[in-house]
């Protein structure tokens, strides 16, 4: 692995319970393709499963995972780290918890799950192929909390990440939010106030090209509006999985 690449946002799942349906919207809605690998022994599942990966400019950049009706569809991200095993010991002792504990993905790397201090779902990773880290689909996750001193923590013990406070007069609680670095300085991610009631939760964002026609276009193609107060560009996919829109990872934070 890069070094550069440590902290850095480089995957995302989609774990979903109608993957066919979600292949429909999100092609349709941003042009995504996909190559579908199949598997006898399908690592998250544990059984055999097709698994689509998003192709978007001849690059793979995520991909779909079908999931049980009784769960809840989520997008997942997974973050580049030396060693997964390590990463994974270290979560419980930051408040965190091992929701599922180191395994392999053939020909893609190894990963966990883990939960933060709030609950909110997040992957560490180590990729085992040598292609580039995928850019310009996914560009921005941002963390919705109401334990942000905790998080901060978390993360800088987790993935290393350094935050910044920042100013979003648009933010509807606590007047503000937070940016998180990598060690190499760059911006990898967000975070801000949640409303009261709702979960902890990480919201990936995509690129669109034009925001307003793309928000009007996902609606029409079943998307709903997302949670009363919730940022322009905020939507909830036909199987119920929170995303957003953005024209840059700026604009989302």
């Amino acid at each position: 692995m890069n070094e550069l690449e440590t902290g850095t946002v480089v995957w995302h799942d989609l774990l979903t319970h109608d993957v066919e349906l979600a292949k429909r919207f999100y092609g349709d809605l941003l042009g995504w393709d996909y190559e579908v690998e199949h598997a006898e022994h399908f690592v998250w599942t544990g059984k055999a499963a097709d698994y689509p990966l998003i192709v978007a400019g001849e690059v793979a950049h995520g991909g779909f995972v079908e999931i049980g009706r009784e769960e809840t569809a989520h997008w997942l991200a997974f973050v580049a780290v030396p060693d997964v095993d390590s990463a994974a010991a270290r979560v419980a002792g930051l408040g965190g918890k091992v929701v599922r504990p180191a395994f392999d993905i053939p020909g893609v790397g190894r990963t966990s799950v883990v939960a933060d201090p709030g609950g909110a779902l997040i992957c560490p990773f180590l990729r085992s192929h040598d292609f580039p880290a995928p850019r310009g689909t996914f560009v921005w996750d941002e963390l919705l909390t109401d334990e942000p001193d905790a998080a901060v923590l978390f993360y800088a013990g987790l993935f290393g990440w350094n935050s910044e406070p920042v100013d979003a007069p648009d933010d509807r609680t606590n007047g503000g939010g937070v940016l998180f670095r990598n060690t190499g300085g760059e911006l990898v991610a967000g975070m801000r106030a949640k409303a009261g009631g709702e979960p902890d939760r990480w919201v990936t964002y995509l690129r669109a090209q034009d925001l307003n026609a793309t928000i009007a276009a996902a609606k029409r193609l079943g998307a709903a509006a997302g949670s009363e107060g919730a940022p322009h560009g905020r939507l909830t996919d036909p199987a119920g999985a929170e995303f957003g829109l953005a024209v840059s990872s700026r604009r989302a934070a």
